[in-house]
């Protein structure tokens, strides 16, 4: 049981360090070159219409967004 009570001593004095890695970690895997497209497409979500189609262009240009339709 000694064992196991000196891992646990060893590792908490250590937390601050694992903490650091592990947020250093997240943020190297987010911004690796290859996540862009999935990114870019899970920031879509919740623009997409019933079939799953995100917008292709910016906000207000959709149809019912042209003169005379009523939203300024």
């Amino acid at each position: 049981m000694d064992f196991v009570q000196d891992i646990a001593g060893f590792l908490r004095g250590y937390w601050g360090l694992w903490l650091m890695l592990l947020f250093v970690g997240l943020v190297l895997w987010t911004l690796r070159p290859g996540s862009r497209k999935k990114y870019d497409d899970a920031s879509q979500i919740p623009f997409r219409d019933e079939n799953g189609d995100a917008p292709k262009s910016g906000r207000g240009s959709g149809p019912e967004s042209g003169p005379g339709s009523g939203k300024e």
